[in-house]
């Protein structure tokens, strides 16, 4: 049994690292129970299952930075149409660290200011993809290099799957060109195949892609920058179904 400290916790919003400002985040997975008794149940109640849901909260501090990447600017302009993607590590991003990535539609951004204490904030979303448990392929330590070629993440033997996937791509800085990023899967960790391929982007922020069909047994991640002098950031995690 291994117990995790929440002091721990990285939290990426749609390209930013929340954990700079947030000090408690919840996702809540719930399912609708809906009751079936009729006058013959022998006096028990029964039910059925029905959909399954998921909401995220999330409270912290108010950043009230003008500087490039300030959280309220982006959060204020966030269209309630537009989803937003969130990656959310209890136990940091090293490789294989599990997590989940959720895609929500934003339904509150409220600050509280008290006259005796700092101003706070509250983010809420209601998920519209379910929850994806993850498994990161790529920390959110910086790069130190134009390309980067991950360790493969073994998923155990037997766990090769038809059932798809999901990978999670979270851009953490605007400041360098991130030409590629994919990850492949393979059966022996040496011949190597893509699997998802992200959208090229010179912009901070975040993308999901879902994919159907076989996933093989171990799962890495690659990218390529533009430029070798300047380093960059992003996290990659994958969710095998």
């Amino acid at each position: 049994m291994a117990f995790v400290h929440g002091k721990n916790t990285i939290v990426l919003m749609q390209g930013f690292n929340m954990s700079n400002f947030l000090n408690s985040v919840e996702t809540a997975f719930t399912a609708d129970v809906n009751e079936t008794t009729v006058f013959n149940s022998s006096n028990v109640k029964t039910y059925v299952g029905g959909n399954r849901d998921v909401t995220l909260s999330a409270e912290g501090l108010f950043d009230g930075s003008t500087a490039d990447g300030r959280v309220d600017s982006f959060v204020s302009a966030i269209p309630s149409s537009s989803d937003v993607m969130w990656s959310i590590y209890p136990n940091g991003t090293t490789l294989g660290a599990f997590g989940y990535g959720i895609a929500t539609l934003q339904t509150e951004y409220a600050l509280s200011s008290p006259v005796d204490d700092v101003i706070s904030m509250t983010l809420s979303g209601q998920s519209v993809s379910g929850r994806d448990r993850t498994h990161s392929l790529k920390s959110i330590a910086a790069d130190t290099s134009n390309t980067g070629v991950g360790t493969g993440v073994d998923s155990g033997a037997g766990s090769s799957s038809t059932q798809g996937g999901v990978g999670y791509l979270q851009k953490l800085d605007n400041t360098r060109n991130l030409t590629s990023a994919t990850i492949q899967h393979s059966n022996n960790n040496s011949s190597w195949d893509a699997l998802i391929s992200f959208t090229a982007s010179t912009a901070r922020g975040a993308e999901r892609i879902a994919v159907s069909g076989t996933v093989k047994r171990y799962t890495r991640a690659i990218f390529q920058r533009a430029a070798s002098t300047l380093s960059g950031q992003h996290q990659i995690g994958f969710d095998r179904k």
